[in-house]
């Protein structure tokens, strides 16, 4: 099983809409996916029970960031994706760090969320018991324009900090439709909808590596 915590101190950043999309990706290549809301607002639960038992089965479990384990996922899943709650404890995310195979970071194109990301990934990098796992994080720039000041803005600030940003995902009102059905981008094709995956492909390139 692969562990993916998607996390970041500041709310707002996109984190449930991560979660899900990659759970629909990863369900329709036929691996077997775990939702683990540790988000007091649960949207990533919200968003499983509006889901179509023909779709692609994902399982779901809540659980405490601040437990000492983690948690117990179904047999033979092969994802566990973690939604986080927002204002997270940099040390409640690093106790559980050598058991996690990656922790996504979305981070908006505006100067407080930057400032906050920056905040956040400067304390893992402090953190002795988290230096060894820094390679483990990937950026994301999340709700982006694309080919935007903003984006090229965001691209450099992330560079110069050290932790580059290995994909750029738009804001778009697809997401939120698909996501009142209990759906992802990746349940269906259409020419929008491959459009919009192809922007996720470098995330699911990383994290697919040795599957």
């Amino acid at each position: 099983m692969r562990t993916i915590l998607v996390t970041n101190s500041k709310g707002g950043s996109g984190k449930s809409t991560i979660c899900t999309t990659l759970a629909g990706a990863f369900a329709n290549r036929g691996y077997r996916v775990t939702l683990v809301d540790a988000d007091l607002q649960a949207s990533a639960g919200e968003w499983l029970k509006r889901r179509s038992v023909y779709r692609p089965r994902i399982d779901y479990l809540k659980w405490d960031i601040a437990s000492d384990k983690l948690p117990q996922c179904p047999r033979k899943t092969d994802f566990a994706l973690i939604d986080s709650p927002s204002g997270i404890d940099t040390l409640n995310v690093v106790k559980h760090m050598s058991h996690i195979a990656y922790v996504i970071v979305p981070v908006m194109a505006a100067l407080y969320d930057q400032v906050a990301t920056r905040k956040f990934l400067y304390a893992f990098a402090r953190n002795e018991n988290a230096q060894s796992h820094c390679t483990k994080i990937l950026s994301i720039g999340s709700r982006v324009r694309p080919r935007s000041r903003a984006q090229k803005d965001l691209t450099e600030f992330m560079s110069a900090i050290g932790f580059p940003l290995v994909a750029t995902i738009s804001e778009r009102v697809k997401y939120a439709q698909l996501a009142a059905e209990g759906q992802s981008i990746f349940d269906a094709n259409s020419k929008e909808l491959i459009t919009m995956q192809n922007q996720w492909q470098p995330i699911l390139d990383k994290v697919l590596e040795g599957n």
